[in-house]
């Protein structure tokens, strides 16, 4: 049997780390991109809404900045209420392009299932300061009553 001689290999641990440094990197900076690009996640977005119960209604209120009332269409059918409508595009700055677009554009629309349908003539819309509110009248059966207690 014949020896072979031993080689020896030198190996730099950091090579490998540097290696995943560099991918994450890139990941990092392409997702940058993603967000910043005209086509992100800010495209898709939808309004925040606020609901509330009182004793003989909803309130659901509806954050829209930057539109017109005649932007926005509301329907209700049955015990859904939908809010729809569109954010204008923003234009690309003259000289230069976005950093950062996290402003909503775009088509949205939202659904909210309410526990009760509302009488036909119980939806008020009111739009004020880029929010919208719907005033959802509860029917007379779902209306909290008092009932005096009487004593003898």
């Amino acid at each position: 049997m014949k020896a072979t001689p031993m080689q020896f290999v030198t190996r730099n641990p950091f090579a490998e780390l540097d290696d995943v440094r560099r991918e994450m990197n890139g990941l990092l900076r392409s997702f940058d991109r993603a967000l910043s690009s005209p086509s992100s996640a800010a495209d898709a977005a939808v309004p925040p809404f606020n609901l509330h119960e009182s004793e003989d209604a909803m309130i659901l209120t509806a954050e829209l900045p930057g539109l017109d009332p005649e932007a926005v269409e509301v329907s209700v059918k049955g015990d859904e209420v939908t809010v729809s409508g569109a954010w204008p595009n923003a234009e690309t700055p003259e000289n230069g392009q976005w950093l950062r677009r996290e402003r909503p554009r775009g088509k949205f629309s939202r659904t909210v299932r309410l526990p009760f349908t509302p009488p036909i003539d119980g939806v008020e819309a009111e739009f004020a300061r880029g929010v919208l509110t719907l005033v959802l009248n509860k029917p007379a059966e779902r209306q909290a009553r008092r009932i005096e207690v009487k004593s003898h």
